[in-house]
């Protein structure tokens, strides 16, 4: 709640806290989660070099406890963190190994996210027709499960991609 207030100091505090007693503790899942809450808090203050670090952490530590989709996750956050650093490939290739782990588990809601956001990095990097092939599967996604949110982000993000294309009517569309 605090890291949402902005309250940064005391947030950090309560989760350093909370992973030396995951720690102490022997609570090897929780303290990569918390390593990647951490990440996530550093990213909201700026401090890319910090946020990069913590959910590097956390994503190594996943991969070392072999729990497939947890490590799924903390790879997505990594990736969302380099998309908005404008690290494109790496995102990229982070968004491609989420999207298999969520695909052979079943997670439509996780899938349908990955999709989104790899269509966006897939703009970026001006591969346009794989970013609508990818916001296109990504749109189905969150219509087939009624999540309005979710569709109405694609269909931002599709007028986005239009204007880069330069179609205007296209954009107004969407």
């Amino acid at each position: 709640m605090q890291a949402r207030r902005h309250e940064f100091e005391p947030a950090e505090a309560l989760y350093r806290q909370a992973q030396a007693s995951a720690t102490r503790g022997g609570f090897a899942v929780l303290a990569a989660l918390i390593d990647g809450d951490i990440g996530a808090l550093e990213l909201r203050r700026g401090r890319y070099d910090r946020a990069l670090t913590s959910l590097e952490r956390s994503r190594a530590r996943m991969a070392g406890l072999e729990l497939p989709h947890e490590l799924a996750v903390a790879e997505q956050y990594l990736a969302d963190a380099y998309l908005e650093l404008n690290l494109l490939p790496e995102a990229l290739a982070l968004y491609e190994r989420s999207l298999a782990s969520y695909e052979a588990a079943g997670a439509v809601t996780d899938r349908a996210w990955v999709l989104s956001q790899r269509g966006r990095a897939l703009a970026l990097l001006g591969r346009h027709q794989a970013a609508a092939a990818s916001l296109a599967q990504a749109n189905q996604a969150f219509a087939n499960e009624d999540n309005p949110a979710g569709a109405a982000l694609v269909q931002l993000w599709l007028a986005e991609l239009a204007l880069r294309r330069h179609e205007w009517t296209s954009a107004a569309q969407h």
